[in-house]
């Protein structure tokens, strides 16, 4: 999962250090690292077949079924072609599902994600420096980089309350995207920090944010003038820092238009409204309404093309799960379960950029955070779920290192009901 996840990373690192800028070494290094990950997942399939749950076959399924509805019209299966969307699908998203459902060992997949992400973040400041990761052509991509390292230092800092240079590390990948990413990016990890400062109860931080806040409201013109000259000396461009400068900045990139025409095309009749276009059936639409969509045509909001594909009914009722009650759940669930806890915050932040930014239909991260989920919508009751998590965590890494022998055969005992009372996700 972890090779997966930052199959992107690296491969653009190899991109923009080793490359100059060309396409193919970057996307040939991508093909085999991502593929290394999905010949580790199968094997994984094979040796834990007993892990297959009922959603790992539904989904793929319901969502194939979903694509050939929807391409009964000409127009979408055009752009279903076109775009590649099967393969991004079954061959990119799906893949992080099954892998985010067969993780146990939570503690563990933490420390190898750490891992990961001290290299990721060594590549993406060699990349800031080698490449114009800020260039209209790289900003994007280069924000979707650094916004899985910085959320997992984010987390690692405030809610696992590790090492004090995880701070640091956090500030530098937050410093990366506030001068050259995207600012849904920057949105997003905000609300992640708040939200853990709130979980964790560390209201003081957040007073002290904000006083660093109003503080630089009188610094800002200079300080942003002050980097940008810096920046711009290495030949990157600091796309954020030029839209403060240029005063456009708040500016929605035409997001509110496209929010109002996706509202415009469920009320233009009661079927639309009920039942929407199907999946990715509004795409060709918004390509032939909208100028400076080329290639995809999609509305960048999780929230309304979830009503353009389902209709406001199911739609409102999906999106109220995923952004409300499913979270919510979870967290009541799980909240003692550091390593779980702390891989769902991950998820979510990753999740919450779909609001302003890409389609959740074929972005791995909205998978990624749909597995976490999923386990929530069973009515049984988990409330000890934590410590049949640590106990078959316990057991797994006692017997890998050779120490099964030393637990006591009432150790043995215990953990067993525990296993048997509980339902081990």
């Amino acid at each position: 999962m972890c090779i997966m996840l930052c199959s992107g990373i690296f491969g653009n690192a190899v991109r923009w250090i080793f490359s100059s800028g060309t396409t193919s070494e970057g996307n040939l290094f991508i093909t085999l690292f991502y593929g290394t990950g999905l010949a580790f997942l199968l094997l994984s399939i094979l040796l834990h077949l007993d892990r297959i749950k009922l959603d790992m076959i539904i989904l793929p399924i319901s969502i194939l079924l979903l694509l050939l509805f929807s391409m009964i019209n000409s127009d979408t299966l055009y752009e279903v072609e076109r775009q590649g969307i099967i393969s991004e699908v079954f061959l990119i998203a799906l893949p992080i599902y099954f892998s985010t459902r067969l993780v146990r060992n939570y503690q563990r997949f933490w420390r190898m994600l750490m891992i990961f992400s001290h290299i990721s973040l060594l590549l993406m400041i060699a990349s800031f420096f080698f490449a114009n990761v800020g260039s209209r052509e790289n900003y994007k991509t280069f924000s979707n980089c650094v916004i899985v390292i910085a959320g997992v230092y984010l987390i690692e800092w405030l809610y696992n309350d590790g090492k004090k240079w995880n701070a640091v590390a956090a500030m530098i990948s937050f410093f990366l995207i506030a001068t050259c990413g995207r600012r849904s990016s920057l949105v997003s990890l905000l609300l992640l920090a708040f939200i853990i400062c709130i979980i964790k109860k560390k209201y003081k931080l957040i007073i002290a944010a904000l006083i660093l806040g109003v503080f630089l409201l009188f610094m800002w013109r200079p300080l942003i003038e002050y980097l940008y000259d810096v920046i711009k000396s290495f030949g990157v461009r600091p796309r954020i820092l030029l839209r403060i400068l240029m005063g456009n900045v708040t500016d929605d990139s035409y997001r509110f238009d496209q929010w109002q025409y996706g509202l415009d095309l469920l009320g233009s009749s009661l079927s639309s409204a009920l039942f929407g276009y199907g999946l990715v059936g509004e795409r060709h639409l918004y390509l032939e309404h909208f100028d400076h969509m080329i290639n995809h045509g999609y509305p960048h909001g999780i929230h309304v093309e979830m009503l353009l594909h389902f209709g406001l009914i199911l739609g409102i009722a999906l999106l109220l799960y995923l952004s409300v009650f499913g979270p919510i759940r979870f967290i009541r669930q799980n909240h003692l379960n550091t390593s779980k806890m702390a891989l769902f915050l991950l998820a979510f932040v990753l999740f919450s950029t779909l609001f302003l930014q890409n389609s959740y239909v074929d972005t791995s991260w909205f998978y990624f955070y749909l597995a976490m989920l999923v386990p929530t919508i069973s009515r049984r009751k988990k409330a000890k779920s934590y410590e049949a998590d640590i106990i078959e965590s316990n057991s797994i890494e006692q017997i890998q290192s050779g120490s099964i022998g030393q637990l006591q055969s009432s150790s043995i005992g215990q953990i067993q009901s525990s296993i048997n009372d509980q339902e081990v996700e």
